[in-house]
């Protein structure tokens, strides 16, 4: 036992007759996780170095590095023989996870697939999101809700960033009924819809003010609004034009100057 070697990559070295030899389960890790280093051969062990490890001394330590470290342990049998071997334990850095603003939707406009996320190429998550891609805004409700965007690297090392999404209610609108017109009345201004500010459209309806000249007959009606956020309810109304009443008073009658006759408009 009056001499060292220190041997190969092989991670195991011969000093008389000890043979100290460590491993583990993953050479390779992603910031802020830890690994266990196991050795064997020995009868006591000394690790180092100790700023990363949870004990510097056993037959198992638990490494934390901050940045790729090479590992020495120093093995000690009952003779007092020693032997050391190293290992390397790579660090990789976990990824740097963006996610740009989204832009707020209306509770009834059609699935958004998300984007926002870099790199490209991971997972989106949360109220609302469907297999990992598109958020339903009729799903999640109104409100605002936090999305969270994974994305994993070659090496395995994870990281994630988070957004929010606000999903819009729409204004809720609404008409009331308008009173039955004649065919030959006047233009009628539309005014009954509720908040003001809307549209108007339908047969006969220009700018606004609808004409009864398009006829006797029924006809819907529908008031639009769009509110500040962009999102769009509408209530439709029906428009009822009556035809012109016909009166009959009869056959042509001739009479002498200061008789009378009866007229009947039936």
């Amino acid at each position: 036992c009056n001499y060292l070697t220190i041997g190969p990559a092989s991670n195991n070295v011969l000093a008389g007759t000890i043979v100290v030899t460590v491993n583990t389960l993953n050479n390779s890790i992603c910031t802020g996780d830890s690994v266990l280093l196991n050795a064997s051969g020995a009868f006591s062990y000394s690790w180092f170095p100790l700023s990363s490890l949870s004990s510097g001394s056993g037959s198992s330590v638990l490494a934390k590095p901050l940045a790729t470290t090479i590992y020495t342990v120093i093995g000690t049998n009952i003779f007092g023989c020693q032997a050391e071997a190293q290992l390397t334990i790579a660090v990789n850095l976990n990824p740097e996870v963006t996610f740009s603003i989204l832009d707020s939707v209306c509770i009834d406009a059609a699935p958004v697939i998300l984007t926002g996320g870099f790199p490209v190429g991971g997972i989106y998550s949360g109220t609302g999101v469907l297999a990992g891609t598109t958020f339903n805004p009729s799903t999640a409700g109104a409100g605002t809700f936090m999305i969270q965007y994974d994305y994993t690297d070659a090496n395995g090392c994870s990281g994630n960033n988070w957004s929010s999404i606000t999903v819009n209610a729409l204004t809720e609108v609404s008409t009331f009924a308008i009173p039955a017109m004649f065919e030959k009345g006047a233009p009628v201004i539309l005014s009954n819809g509720s908040p003001v500010g809307g549209e108007y459209n339908g047969t006969g309806v220009v700018s606004g003010i609808f004409d009864p000249s398009v006829g006797s007959g029924s006809y819907p009606v529908t008031y639009s609004y769009t509110d500040n956020h962009g999102c769009k309810d509408t209530s439709t109304f029906i428009l009822v034009v009556e035809p012109l009443p016909l009166i009959y008073l009869g056959s042509d009658t001739m009479i002498c100057a200061g008789s009378t006759v009866l007229i009947d408009a039936g």
